[in-house]
């Protein structure tokens, strides 16, 4: 019963009409659609250029070659026209009214899950729309299990698999373990572990720190956590803020292993300097006649 309930309510989507118009049989043109070849690929032996392919036993296959749904996105966003696809007899503005349609089921499916609207600006929902669009008509969705197990693993499969350059950058010359504190607005304290070396930077993990002592020793186990995990013959330095936990950190790595340099961040040293310029008597009492 279910499955027939999903069934009608799908086939009650119509983008072909809005909801007070009712089927009348005048774009029965569009329901079939002849393909017209624009241009045969190279070695097919013959010309093709204008042929009409029917309905017919002959398919178009051999003389398109299909781009990937990635390279279908690049293609829209460089203005590439409908002229190196197949030519619909759809109108301009019969496609706006059908994107229309389309949309308000889009934007209903954000409005009921409370997801952000600028997540449309992701190049996975490109991707997702394109997708969907090469497949066609009754794209039967993952389920909830599908989407947190086997599709879910996937995609930390290929994540795992993006390492793979960083990695090998990584034992080749070398590489910067970072630290990154910070405080939120609700006084929760997070400290971020990145990566940097010639092939970029890479996040590695992140600690809610907020209910535990941020002290020397503290900071140095998840350091050299980090370190052990990367592989100390390829960690050249280690970089944090110059904050006084930082500086009880430092011997510890130092005795623990003394091939690694560890170093201040140069900007925050730079801002600490300024901070303290600015409580010097000329200098904050100008600061505090420009607030």
């Amino acid at each position: 019963k279910k499955k027939d309930e999903v069934q009608r309510v799908r086939s009650a989507i119509n983008i072909e009409n809005s909801d007070d118009e009712r089927g009348s049989g005048d774009d029965s043109d569009f329901d079939r659609n002849d393909v017209v070849l624009l241009k045969s690929t190279r070695g097919s032996g013959t010309s093709n250029s204008g042929a009409v392919v029917g309905s017919g036993s002959a398919t178009i296959d051999k003389f398109c070659k299909k781009t990937s749904i990635e390279e279908s996105i690049r293609n829209n966003q460089r203005g590439f026209n409908v002229s190196q696809k197949v030519q619909s007899k759809l109108s301009t503005m019969k496609r706006e009214e059908k994107r229309d349609r389309v949309c308000e089921y889009i934007c209903q499916f954000f409005y009921e899950a409370s997801i952000r609207h600028n997540t449309v600006t992701l190049p996975s929902f490109a991707h997702m729309l394109e997708s969907i669009g090469q497949f066609g008509k009754d794209l039967r969705g993952p389920s909830p299990y599908e989407m947190s197990g086997p599709f879910l693993q996937k995609r930390k499969q290929k994540v795992l698999d993006g390492f793979k350059n960083h990695k090998e950058s990584w034992e080749l010359i070398g590489c910067t373990v970072m630290t990154d504190a910070w405080t939120d607005k609700k006084g929760r304290g997070v400290m971020n572990l990145v990566v940097q070396s010639a092939h970029g930077v890479c996040f590695i993990d992140s600690m809610d720190c907020s209910g535990d002592r941020k002290d020397g020793k503290y900071i140095f186990d998840l350091v050299d956590k980090c370190i052990e995990e990367i592989g100390e013959e390829n960690v050249v330095q280690v970089v944090t803020d110059n904050a006084s936990v930082n500086v009880s950190a430092t011997s510890m790595l130092t005795t623990k292993r003394p091939s690694i340099f560890w170093n201040g961040c140069a900007t925050h040293c730079l801002d600490l300097m300024l901070e303290d310029l600015g409580k010097l008597g000329t200098v904050a009492k100008t600061i505090s006649r420009a607030r």
